[in-house]
């Protein structure tokens, strides 16, 4: 019995019509994207962004897009009238990636932290990157007011490849007499985004109006004692008294209570431990007392009324430094879920100091609009105050980023 010739017809007629398929598909998709335009507020479905709304994204400031490639490197500059480039020739792709490796061996969990290797890899990023953008841009001094004021400078960094494990805003020499110090810390206030149409939709829901929320604290994960914390519990205690909302402590903070909890939360603090998935940066994860929440879990969250979402968690901002052109982390998941506000950590915390920082932020921000400021600028006024501090120690101040207007 020949049994090849019919299988072979068959494989072949299953082709053909496959084929027929998507040439059908092809031939009517022109067609439903012109019904979806005609769907009040889909007019650019699957369309590239108007320069005009690229440059209302990026208003009050600039938006630096950083590019790092084999073939060069340089900057993107998008400001609320203009757009620029600058090309960085100190900037080789191999450096910045082995700088970066060497900046995740001194942090890395479990050992001490390498500060001077932290502090020589600050330095460098202001020498290369940071330091010719913003003179570029003509940042040359630091302003007399502090940054809630509102009147220092704004630049929203969206760093590409190695630099994505770097903190830029942080780049600088911090050991400079204080009047002249070359730091990006003080010059301008640094925001992150992973792109500026994310910038563009946050900043058209960053005006609060709901109170409602949540705050995870976890000491503890069952049969994980490795995973121990002192301080994460009575951080949300705390948050969760401040803003009047819901704690979810220990036992309580559950993947379904945090699931149910997000479409009405106007703020999500999560203080627990978080890891980064440098292979799958969807795939990285806070880790609640009965299981991970994913960041890809948060691409198809439908959030009513967000306002903040404070990850006071490990590595809840570190993106991906082998996906030369992806921002992905769990802060920007939590960005593109609707949160206008989200504040991160580029590597592990101190404890202590989480929960310090978190209950300052929360002084200046919090449900009283009649004492209200935005959280990057509080961010970025706390920040330069532990670098004071403890200056010799960049591992302690230099982890929480902003993202958002």
């Amino acid at each position: 019995m020949d049994l090849e010739a019919p299988f072979g017809a068959s494989t072949g007629r299953q082709e053909d019509e496959r084929i027929r398929l998507r040439k059908q598909a092809a031939a009517r998709w022109p067609h439903l994207l012109e019904e979806i335009r005609q769907v009040p507020g889909f007019d650019r479905f699957a369309l590239p962004p108007l320069m005009s709304e690229l440059h209302e994204a990026a208003a009050g400031g600039t938006v630096v897009a950083l590019l790092v490639t084999e073939w060069g490197c340089g900057a993107l500059f998008l400001s609320g009238t203009d757009a620029d480039y600058l090309e960085l020739p100190a900037l080789a792709a191999q450096d910045a990636a082995e700088r970066a490796n060497a900046f995740l061996d001194a942090v890395r969990p479990g050992s001490p932290p390498d500060t001077a290797t932290i502090r020589g890899v600050l330095e460098w990023l202001w020498d290369v990157v940071t330091g010719p953008v913003l003179e570029k841009l003509g940042y040359t001094a630091t302003p007399n007011t502090p940054a809630v004021d509102g009147r220092w400078p704004r630049v929203w960094w969206i760093p590409t490849g190695a630099l994505t494990v770097l903190p830029l805003h942080a780049a600088g020499h911090h050991d400079d007499p204080s009047g002249s110090r070359r730091a990006v810390l003080d010059r301008v206030v640094s925001s992150y985004t992973p792109s500026v149409r994310a910038l563009g939709n946050a900043r058209s829901v960053a005006h609060r109006t709901g109170n409602g929320g949540f705050a995870v604290g976890i000491n503890d994960i069952p049969d994980r004692l490795d995973l121990h914390l002192e301080r994460a519990e009575p951080e949300a205690a705390a948050i969760a008294a401040r803003l009047q909302i819901q704690p979810l402590l220990g036992p309580d903070a559950t993947r379904q209570a945090v699931l149910s909890g997000l479409p009405g939360a106007a703020w999500a603090h999560f203080s627990c431990h978080g890891l980064a998935n440098q292979d799958d940066p969807s795939r990285s994860y806070l880790a609640l007392v009965d299981g991970p929440l994913y960041a890809a879990e948060l691409f198809n969250a439908r959030i009513e009324m967000p306002y903040l979402a404070y990850l006071s968690a490990c590595t809840t901002a570190m993106g991906a430094v082998r996906l030369l052109d992806e921002n992905i982390s769990l802060a920007a998941a939590f960005q593109l879920a609707g949160f206008p506000h989200v504040i991160g950590t580029l590597w592990t915390i101190n404890d202590w100091v989480a929960e310090r920082l978190a209950r300052d932020l929360y002084q200046l921000v919090h449900p009283d609009a009649a004492t209200w400021h935005s959280p990057g600028l509080v961010l970025h006024d706390i920040v330069r105050r532990y670098r004071d501090r403890f200056r010799d120690d960049p591992d302690l101040w230099a982890s929480h980023i902003h993202y958002g207007p």
